[in-house]
């Protein structure tokens, strides 16, 4: 998790390339079959296989059921993405795991309504320069700020790995809402996870970033996985 106060670069936004979304049947892909057993959380398990097979993830963690117990996923060959989701949803009570366009989508069947107006928050003429996909999503936070503070200003500090991939800025005109525009960002090569969780009832006036953007070539997307469970734990 990130707070603006640790940050200190900006982003001035101008000529980006427009966004336009490619169509992908996900519900089809052919899943490649990890040879090591997939081990801990049932949010683990997930993040683990859409890594693998470089699938866009995109969760919504509000404890429970996904940071208390593992799944049974049987993987076999030829295995589809579609299939995948109906054994896992087969196992779940509490979440729902489903394919949402371009990405797969976990989060609770029950969405409490602060998550809800942050995911549908609507943000117009979206912008961002490119850089790490950590990155971009930091950068849109900035933008969800300016929504609520319009003269909070713009000025944050980005600590990537030098060897993360770096995509390219894009324009949204929009209105766009928050998780279309997370779910653009990690479509990205190589692929990535935004993880929210943690979001408390003032989150409209805190600094605190609740969300994490991890590309697929990062070795900590695991270790979201596990801070995002520690977070949403926090009262």
């Amino acid at each position: 998790m990130h707070t603006l106060m640790q940050w200190s670069i900006l982003a001035l936004i101008v000529g980006l390339p427009m966004w336009q979304a490619t169509p992908v049947n996900l519900a089809q892909k052919n899943l490649i079959v990890n040879p090591s057993p997939s081990k801990g959380t049932a949010l683990e398990q997930i993040v683990e296989i859409a890594r693998h097979n470089h699938i866009p993830l995109g969760v919504v963690v509000d404890g429970g059921e996904i940071c208390q117990r593992d799944l049974k996923v049987k993987m076999l060959s030829n295995m589809t993405l579609d299939s995948l989701v109906q054994q896992v949803n087969g196992q779940l009570n509490e979440y729902r795991l489903t394919i949402d366009g371009g990405t797969l989508a976990l989060r609770p069947i029950a969405l409490r309504s602060n998550i809800n107006k942050l995911l549908n928050l609507k943000i117009t003429d979206f912008r961002t320069h490119e850089g790490t996909m950590q990155a971009l999503g930091i950068n849109l936070w900035i933008w969800i700020r300016a929504v609520f503070e319009p003269k909070s200003g713009s000025v944050v500090s980005i600590i990537s790995n030098p060897d993360s991939p770096i995509i390219s800025g894009f324009h949204i005109p929009g209105p766009a809402t928050v998780e279309y525009l997370l779910n653009q960002i990690v479509k990205q090569d190589p692929g990535g996870v935004w993880i929210l969780s943690g979001l408390t009832a003032d989150w409209e006036t805190s600094q605190r970033d609740p969300i994490t953007v991890t590309d697929y070539s990062e070795e900590e997307v695991q270790r979201d996985a596990v801070d995002a469970c520690r977070a949403a734990a926090k009262p």
